[in-house]
């Protein structure tokens, strides 16, 4: 990104929504390949991405708690498991 105050190009990091988005994305258009089978991801494979996208962003939204890489941890995984179960 090009900061135009100084002319100078800014890297910033992704939030942790917007780099799954992109995984979702690649997903879905057959570049994300699976460590596993070396091979593109499959629809329902894809589906399951985008479930758990949905219910992330809800889960922030009900627990009025940014998610972002930094604060994915244990607590963090309790909660979310609290609130899907």
């Amino acid at each position: 990104m090009l900061d135009i105050s100084t002319g100078k190009i800014v890297h910033t990091r992704p939030s942790f929504f917007s780099y799954f988005k992109d995984f979702i994305e690649r997903s879905n258009k057959g570049t994300q390949i699976s460590p596993r089978t070396r091979k593109s991801t499959i629809h329902s494979t894809n589906k399951g991405f985008t479930t758990t996208y949905n219910h992330l962003e809800n889960f922030q939204r009900i627990a009025k708690r940014k998610i972002d890489f930094d604060i994915i941890d244990l607590r963090f995984h309790s909660e979310y498991t609290s609130y899907l179960t």
